[in-house]
């Protein structure tokens, strides 16, 4: 199954790059996020996102930043969350989100 989701992720990728070793553009990643969640975030949260995402803070995303994104979002989706925890918000997930990002930093950095 790893493998399959690894695939869908490298297809995704290489259709929000236009078929480019990276992505630039933040309306291409506005749309990958749509995509990907369903609905729309508003411009100033895709810049957020994109910045975070951007390991190297070169102003592109790159193959090897997406999946390491994408990987460990799809690997949050296999823990289970007590009742208190889940919100049905979208800013408390993109808070929850962007916490878990930073803990995932500051073990790198």
């Amino acid at each position: 199954m790893g493998n399959l989701q690894t695939e869908v992720l490298e297809i995704e990728f290489s259709e929000f790059s236009h078929g480019f070793k990276t992505m630039s553009e933040l309306t291409e990643f506005q749309r990958a996020v749509k995509i990907s969640m369903g609905s729309e975030l508003e411009s100033h949260i895709i810049a957020l996102i994109f910045r975070i995402f951007d390991a190297n803070e070169d102003q592109h995303l790159s193959y090897n930043e997406f999946m390491t994104v994408m990987k460990d979002r799809l690997s949050r989706n296999f823990h289970t969350h007590n009742d208190s925890e889940v919100s049905n918000s979208k800013f408390d997930q993109f808070k929850r989100c962007v916490r878990e990002q930073a803990k995932y930093d500051s073990i790198i950095f």
